[in-house]
């Protein structure tokens, strides 16, 4: 009995796990969507936005600057300067960007996603460290990632390089994705919704009283 009442106080306690991702291939190729952002390269701007970058399968993705004072950036730029980290060009074929030391660039979906994530670079001589958030439809902070400590990203004197970073959950509960707190570049946001059920609490309890009602009635027959 002990046990059961182990393992009950797990499933009370542990219903979600996440994953900080730092390679695109930890999400399942299956479901994941991907936007280049191209379709603005002909027309980038600074602006907070709200501006709609794509609607695939009924998945709408909206891009807003938050606290940006319109710092904020989507399109193509000739050349966007990261410090050591070298410097992103019009090769690129356009992105998003923080052109400020604060404030966040958000990605909203329409539809809760399991796992969101993108290729991207920063300034990696800020005082202000690059986070990663994932919130859910409440605004509800679900994870948060310290990139600069966790998975910091090194590309000196790199063209157009960086590394991928994302956020993945064994539940569909995330809402908004945002990036914030140094000059960030960012393209090919990907995002995708888990195939495996992931049980409710309700489910695993009632598997367990299952089990117990097993191990009841074998002790009944034994006795």
């Amino acid at each position: 009995m002990k046990i059961l009442a182990l393992i009950l106080l797990l499933i009370l306690t542990n219903t979600s796990h996440a994953l900080l991702m730092i390679n695109s291939t930890d999400m399942s190729e299956e479901q994941k969507q991907v936007i280049s952002f191209t379709q603005f390269v002909n027309s980038p701007t600074m602006t907070q936005g709200p501006i709609e970058i794509d609607s695939t399968e009924g998945v709408t993705v909206e891009w807003t600057g938050v606290n940006t004072s319109n710092n904020a950036y989507i399109g193509n730029d000739s050349s966007y300067s990261l410090g050591n980290n070298g410097v992103w060009n019009s090769d690129a074929q356009g992105y998003t960007a923080l052109n400020n030391y604060t404030g966040s660039i958000r990605y909203t979906f329409n539809q809760d996603v399991s796992s969101v994530g993108a290729f991207m670079n920063y300034v990696p001589d800020s005082n202000n460290h690059v986070t990663i958030t994932a919130y859910n439809r409440a605004g509800q902070v679900v994870e948060t990632y310290d990139i600069n400590n966790l998975a910091p990203i090194s590309t000196f004197r790199g063209v157009n390089q960086g590394g991928f970073r994302g956020i993945q959950r064994t539940m569909a509960d995330i809402a908004m994705f945002e990036v914030s707190n140094s000059y960030v570049v960012l393209d090919h946001l990907s995002y995708g919704i888990v195939s495996n059920y992931t049980p409710e609490p309700s489910s695993l309890l009632m598997a367990l009283a299952g089990i117990v009602s097993i191990l009841a009635l074998k002790k009944q027959k034994k006795s």
